[in-house]
């Protein structure tokens, strides 16, 4: 069941495991590691046989700064075996704000403000667990940055 926002859903989700690359890094340098981690994961991934069952995705396990910590890679059926830098891990389940965000990734922090804003005014609060997000877009196949699709999941008391 799920319940509708201005900005989004709240729905109750499973843990689901992902086959990711780990780490921290600039905010500014997040592209190249973006490009690197997920260049590595459908590598290890084809070697393993086993399918993505997410677009790429990005889990972020703390309060994002300067400097980022950060899970490059996709949600997967069943925990992934560690291949290289390719590694297991997954996303929290519970309850969860699902949101879409429009446009380039640096304006991803309007949408996040609109949902929390909304959570805060119906009195629900954020779990001290990351939040993760999922590129519907590939901005190698849509150049404008203004038609690219990002989905949110901020998980919640």
């Amino acid at each position: 069941m799920s319940t509708a926002l201005r900005h989004g859903e709240i729905v109750h989700l499973d843990r689901q495991h992902t086959a990711v690359v780990a780490g921290r890094a600039p905010v500014a340098e997040l592209p190249d590691f973006f490009q690197q981690a997920y260049g590595s994961v459908f590598e290890a991934l084809a070697q393993a046989g086993v399918e993505p069952m997410s677009p790429p995705m990005a889990y972020y396990p703390s309060e994002p700064g300067d400097v980022v910590d950060v899970e490059a890679g996709v949600i997967v059926g069943e925990e992934f075996t560690a291949r290289g830098e390719v590694v297991p891990s997954h996303v929290p389940g519970g309850r969860t704000v699902v949101a879409t965000h429009e446009g380039p990734y640096d304006t991803l922090e309007v949408t996040y403000r609109s949902v929390l804003e909304e959570l805060d005014d119906a009195g629900l609060t954020r779990r001290e667990v990351g939040v993760w997000e999922e590129y519907l877009t590939d901005p190698d196949s849509e150049p404008d940055p203004n038609r690219w699709r990002t989905r949110l999941h901020i998980p919640i008391g």
